[in-house]
């Protein structure tokens, strides 16, 4: 008689534990006890080793969410595979297709509005890239039709900001 009244107490406990739970909700951290509180899962490697390890998988398309059931937008993967427009690479899903996170081609031409265009001078030219200015004169006299400037990686660097850029020739 003392054990069936202690099964039905601890059947009543559990019932009322049941019914006062609350929810919860936690940040996962792995590799730290402290994990972000703006983040759902927090990866921190203390040591040189490590990474991040994305899905492998087999694309057969950009257009195509297989091996997925559906087109899942955020999924991102790693395609292991090269298949009619997919390569080797990492993908992301924007729900309707999966596009490739980094370019596999080099830009050929850049516009800054609608004044200037640095572009290469013929499809395929390893050479250097030209700038062509709207309504640009030359303030001295040239003895060639066109001017070249070149800037090397370690000559000038640009950010993109709301500021001008004037360059003397």
């Amino acid at each position: 008689m003392k054990k069936n009244t202690q099964i039905i107490q601890f059947q009543i406990l559990c019932i009322c534990l049941l019914f006062c739970s609350t929810n919860l909700f936690a940040q996962v951290g792995i590799g730290t006890n402290n994990p972000n509180p703006n983040a759902l899962l927090d990866i921190n490697a203390s040591s040189s080793v490590g990474g991040l390890l994305l899905p492998r998988i087999t694309l057969t398309s950009t257009s195509n969410f297989a091996p997925l059931a559906a087109h899942v937008q955020g999924m991102t993967v790693y395609n292991t595979a090269t298949n009619n427009d997919v390569t080797p690479g990492q993908y992301y899903n924007d729900g309707t297709r999966w596009i490739r996170v980094e370019r596999t081609t080099p830009i050929q031409s850049v516009t800054f509005g609608s004044d200037i265009q640095i572009s290469k001078n013929t499809p395929g030219n390893q050479g250097p890239a030209y700038a062509s200015i709207t309504g640009m004169s030359l303030p001295f006299i040239a003895t060639k039709t066109s001017v070249l400037v070149t800037f090397t990686a370690s000559g000038y660097g640009y950010t993109n900001s709301m500021s001008s850029v004037h360059f003397r020739i």
